[in-house]
């Protein structure tokens, strides 16, 4: 503080009251921020909540979510004040929404646990091999029963498909092979399910044939790696069975353009 300004003066300038002011020029050397920062968490009400008398009806209808829906709590909250009029004020939602909120982190149900994957340009490629017949696409009529290569780069999304006799290592590298000089590199990582094409089989994920491990080595120049969880190929070929319920005929040539040898 300047010595020649006073409290009052200082107070002013700052937006605060005088009592405030004198007590941090005065007998605090910490500013606010480091004040709050070592004050323990508070562990007590400051006073008693106002829905204490009707808990048991709120834990009762936040229980038949799991029925009704999840529950919006601020139209919980006017149901209440309709019931008792007169009783909660507009300025207590807010600790309304605080208790609903509570209430679903102690007492609600789990939440669903997934692990967010990052993927990164070019590090990782996916291979699978996809049956058409489950998926009911139909061509002229006829239920196809093909069987399909799907290739897919993580990161970007960029696919790569062709039909295939069969899920043997032949149909694997050649289908590895047309899918790497189609998108013009390779990713460093190839990762592929427990195909018999690509390892013992014992489905031992440390030992891989010697044909695959030659593969992806000539093709990588690093060591491959193998995952025991299949790429959902399904569902990057979404697109593709809309595309085939369009016009037999049109769906035809498109099948024919992409049978590869």
């Amino acid at each position: 503080m300047n010595p020649k300004s006073t409290v009052q003066t200082s107070a002013l300038k700052v937006n605060v009251c005088e009592n405030t002011a004198r007590k941090y020029l005065q007998k605090e050397n910490r500013l606010p921020c480091e004040i709050i920062a070592e004050r323990p968490p508070r562990q007590y009400l400051t006073r008693q909540s106002p829905f204490d008398d009707i808990y048991d009806e709120i834990d009762e209808r936040l229980r038949a979510e799991s029925e009704e829906g999840k529950f919006v709590a601020k139209e919980l909250f006017e149901h209440f004040q309709d019931k008792y009029p007169g009783k909660f004020s507009d300025a207590q939602l807010r600790s309304f929404q605080r208790l609903v909120k509570n209430w679903r982190a102690t007492k609600g149900k789990d939440k669903e646990i997934f692990f967010k994957q990052k993927h990164k340009p070019g590090e990782l490629a996916q291979t699978d091999f996809v049956h058409l017949k489950s998926l009911g696409i139909r061509v002229n009529g006829s239920l196809c029963a093909s069987l399909l290569f799907h290739y897919v780069l993580t990161f970007s999304k960029w696919v790569y498909f062709e039909m295939c006799a069969s899920e043997s290592f032949e149909s694997l590298s050649r289908g590895f092979q047309n899918a790497v000089f189609a998108s013009g590199g390779v990713a460093s990582k190839h990762q592929t399910n427990n195909l018999t094409a690509a390892i013992n089989i014992n489905c031992s994920r440390d030992h891989l044939t010697e044909c695959y491990r030659a593969l992806t080595l000539s093709m990588t120049g690093g060591v491959p790696k193998i995952s025991v969880v299949t790429p959902s190929s399904p569902s990057t070929l979404l697109d593709l069975v809309n595309f085939f319920h369009t016009k037999d005929t049109k769906a035809q040539s498109f099948l024919n353009q992409y049978y590869l040898f």
